[in-house]
């Protein structure tokens, strides 16, 4: 006799339908991978014993916990992050499953995380965003013995789902060297390989090195705050950018959330943006059209979504899976670029 409903367990289950735990669990998670009379006779037996299907004894029969993980290495408040989750989380519910947040934004996250390893036998897949692994961590990662997917990143030989940032900033610099200019300034993050910032790197290299191939006697100042996102920051970014010698005509601000401040610091200084100072931002932000900012768009949320089903593939077991997934980038031309003939900083003192 089954025990009463209120608990009933998924072997209960099986028992009455005559099929194994792994077989209701599959039922009742992934119905497509069991035939539609075997599913209906397992639903049957479910409602008789008034059975609802936890993660927990999901687990135990078929030894997945039908869960996602993802470890962030940035502010869980940053626009970024918080498309990338909008992105997987979608994909991931579709497929019935579970999404766990890992966040390690500061070093002592970090170092707890990679010495608990909290992830392991907790998630089917793991998705690694926003920041670049040490090698020691990249092993530490390995022994959960799970599928590994990177955002992003710089990932050697693991599955990931990435912009081009090389090709994206070289864009930039042929967009801004076409129109005239020959001092430019690239503003970013003055921390290297952190958080979400570290890519900005790449597009801080590769715009500087496509400058100087296409005019090589330009000048590229670097420009670096604390905290891009800091309140203060277009300030501080605008005060270096005036105490230069030969100030910028053209800023390449790596992410629109300092773009767009900056922006406004500048003008509130009496200069005008696009005549005196082109900017150009990265992301394509939400508020970047309002601000009229010309920017490189990178669709986040498809990258949080492409990497998801990634993940959610290999966790599958799937074999026929493209494992490195390149996502277009385009820029986007708006009003804050323009030749830099009428620049008050090309003009010649009286």
């Amino acid at each position: 006799m089954a025990r009463r409903s209120e608990e009933a367990t998924i072997s209960d289950v099986a028992r009455l339908a005559e099929v194994s735990t792994a077989t209701v669990s599959r039922a009742l998670r992934r119905p497509g991978q069991v035939k539609p009379a075997t599913r209906a006779r397992i639903l049957e037996a479910a409602q008789t014993l008034s059975y609802g299907a936890t993660r927990s004894a999901s687990s135990l029969a078929s030894g997945r916990t039908d869960r996602i993980a993802i470890l962030n290495g940035g502010s869980l408040a940053h626009w970024f992050t918080s498309e990338i989750l909008q992105g997987a989380y979608t994909v991931i519910h579709d497929h019935q499953m579970d999404l766990i947040l890992y966040r390690a934004g500061t070093a002592a996250e970090r170092e707890q995380f990679f010495r608990t390893l909290p992830a392991r036998k907790n998630a089917d897949a793991m998705i690694v965003t926003s920041f670049k692994l040490q090698e020691d961590e990249t092993a530490h990662l390995s022994r959960l013995h799970m599928p590994l997917v990177f955002l992003n990143m710089s990932a050697g030989p693991y599955p990931n789902a990435s912009i081009d940032d090389d090709q994206a900033a070289r864009r930039v610099a042929r967009h801004l060297v076409s129109l005239g200019h020959q001092v430019f300034a690239v503003v970013g993050s003055a921390s290297q390989h952190h958080g979400a910032f570290w890519s900005s790197d790449t597009r801080r290299d590769s715009f500087e090195e496509e400058v100087k191939t296409l005019s090589p006697a330009a000048v590229v100042h670097h420009i670096s705050v604390p905290a891009v996102l800091a309140p203060n920051a277009g300030e501080l970014a605008t005060q270096s950018i005036l105490d230069k010698t030969r100030p910028p005509t053209a800023i390449f601000v790596l992410l629109d959330e300092l773009a767009i401040p900056l922006i406004h610091t500048l003008r509130r200084q009496g200069l005008r943006v696009p005549q005196d100072v082109s900017v150009v931002g990265f992301d394509d932000h939400p508020m970047a059209a309002s601000f009229g900012l010309t920017t490189v768009r990178q669709p986040v949320a498809e990258i949080g979504a492409r990497g998801a089903d990634l993940a959610v593939r290999l966790a599958a077991g799937e074999q026929d899976v493209t494992t490195h997934v390149s996502i277009p980038t385009s820029l986007v031309l708006r009003q804050s670029t323009a030749s830099p003939l009428d620049s008050i900083f090309l003009r010649n003192p009286d």
